[in-house]
């Protein structure tokens, strides 16, 4: 074979086991091409060659050489390790959708690509398989109503859940760690320190306590089990979108309060089971946003604009449904996040070249203005005289001047001593006089078309 053949990177693409027995026995057929085929060996190239060998039950992976044509370089495979070849019992929504027991093989089909096969009796070719992409990973408890399997795991992905069970805990252990690394997932299960009840032949189980140990996902399958009777779905949810909020806050990039559209999905699921009122919804979400503005983190006022017509359209009874309804708590509640709301706009106007700097974000002091003269009104039909909110955005700017001046006055450090030589004084003027104007020509280039009407 030419030279160039002989340095060409040979890739694996092709796997297939083929069970002999119980014992482990395995065959493997490796189908290897070029990334440089030509004419001439490409015959040579489309050969296969099977290894056959005996794994011991416990043994990790063994690298075989293969002995090719003596016109080819020796070519390496690494075998399937036996505890990735085992009897296990599955039921899923695409693959495997009755629960029965298989014989599976965790299957590496390229670099980054596994599969999950089952094979039948005296097949080479899998039943049915399912690649591992997008899936995870993790221990679970034992199923109700399932006939079969002592300790549970499964593979999740939208749309789709597939639930495995084996007789053994070691071997449970084994499985999940393959399929970890095989999925890529940035999750990494914890296995549970005390082992679950098995199914009983009947699929009943005495369901456990509550647990708060975290490797025990936090008792959350009793909490989905339990009487949703027996809970104040309000006060959870409020706690829910609360640590959501937080969640959501801590990403690495500014979401300015909105949530994801898989964080809406749940909220509004969450809303729709256990009918969280709209109206208690959105006054948690406004309370939640208020405490980051205060904090000094940015958020859109068109949130805020959002969630407050909402709630006001329900306490002044004029939805556009024509129905609406409010509890007197939700009402009290309204009245104090208005109040609060009314406080926190005027701040953030009083500072808008700290809260808005250069503008940004694009239209936000703008709409918080606008946010403002909706508060203001009495209700959601009656527009509040313009003189009032004149009135009060003046008083606003005039704090605001005298915050910024006086910050100018600390920033360049000029202490007012009489006794101070004339020339030093004069040259203090004028560098404050030219921070001023500074701050002039930054509040005209960015701010003053906002300000105009005001």
């Amino acid at each position: 074979m030419a030279s160039n053949t002989k340095s060409s990177v040979l890739r694996l693409f092709f796997l297939r086991i083929l069970r002999k027995n119980s014992l482990g026995c395995a065959r493997t057929e490796v189908e290897l091409e070029s990334q440089s085929l030509n004419s001439f060996d490409l015959e040579v190239f489309k050969r296969r060659w099977l290894v056959e060998h005996q794994a011991d039950s416990r043994s990790t992976s063994t690298l075989y050489t293969i002995s090719p044509p003596p016109e080819m370089s020796p070519i390496s495979v690494r075998s399937v390790k036996k505890s990735m070849i085992q009897y296990l019992y599955a039921v899923g929504h695409r693959v495997w959708k009755r629960w029965k027991k298989r014989y599976f093989l965790l299957v590496q089909v390229s670099q980054y690509t596994f599969a999950m096969c089952s094979y039948r009796e005296r097949k080479a070719e899998p039943q049915e398989l399912m690649q591992l992409e997008g899936y995870t990973v993790d221990y679970c408890q034992p199923q109700t109503g399932l006939q079969g399997g002592q300790v549970f795991f499964n593979a999740v992905k939208e749309g789709d859940l597939v639930t495995f069970a084996c007789d053994d805990e070691q071997d449970r252990a084994l499985w999940v760690q393959a399929l970890y690394r095989a999925t890529g997932q940035s999750y990494k299960p914890i296995q549970p320190t005390h082992n679950k009840a098995a199914n009983c032949k009947g699929g009943h189980r005495k369901p456990s306590s509550i647990s708060l140990d975290p490797c025990q996902r936090q008792g959350m399958e009793d909490l989905i089990s339990a009487a949703p009777g027996c809970f104040d779905h309000a006060a959870l949810f409020s706690i829910l979108q609360k640590h959501t909020l937080q969640h959501r806050m801590n990403d690495s990039f500014s979401c300015l309060g909105w949530f994801s559209p898989g964080q809406v999905f749940v909220l509004d699921e969450y809303c729709a089971r256990y009918g969280v009122r709209g109206c208690h919804r959105h006054l948690s979400y406004l309370k939640d946003l208020m405490d980051y503005a205060e904090n000094s983190v940015l958020v859109d006022p068109m949130l805020l604009h959002y969630s407050y017509a909402f709630c006001a359209s329900h306490i002044h009874g004029n939805r556009p449904d024509g129905t609406g309804t409010v509890t007197v708590e939700e009402k009290e509640q309204f009245e104090a996040v208005r109040h609060r709301l009314i406080v926190l706009l005027e701040n953030q106007i009083t500072h808008f070249r700290y809260c808005f700097p250069f503008g940004r974000p694009d239209g936000a002091l703008k709409a918080t203005l606008s946010l403002l003269e909706r508060v203001l009104m009495k209700d959601i039909t009656t527009p509040v005289p313009s003189e009032e909110t004149k009135r009060r955005v003046q008083k606003c700017l005039e704090k605001a001047s005298q915050i910024n001046y006086s910050q100018l006055m600390d920033y360049a450090q000029i202490n007012v001593d009489p006794e101070e030589v004339p020339e030093k004084r004069l040259e203090d003027m004028l560098r404050l006089g030219e921070l001023c104007i500074e701050v002039l020509q930054q509040n005209e280039e960015h701010h003053s078309e906002v300000f105009t009407s005001w």
